[in-house]
């Protein structure tokens, strides 16, 4: 069966199942990790006001955790309908 655009876009140059699910372990630890310190870095480092660092990091944090959606989407699709 041919894979739709968004799955081969999700798994561009991912070779293995085991590939992929290491990417999406990066995207939501680092979804997590970005959501918890990009507001402690703003406010401490840089001295931002606190509604500007949650909305950074809602923002940064938010762009990692859709692309850990679409990385557990890619692995489901392929998992369901194609083969590695």
């Amino acid at each position: 069966m041919k894979r739709p655009i968004w799955v081969a876009l999700g798994l561009f140059m991912l070779r293995t199942r085991e590939q992929a699910v290491n990417y999406l372990t990066a995207a939501s630890v680092g979804a997590i990790l970005v959501f918890v310190a990009t507001p402690a870095v703003s406010m401490i480092v840089l001295g931002f006001p606190l509604l500007h660092a949650l909305g950074a990091a809602v923002l940064l944090g938010g762009i990692l955790a859709v692309a850990a959606l679409w990385y557990w989407l890619s692995i489901r699709w392929m998992d369901t309908h194609d083969r590695w």
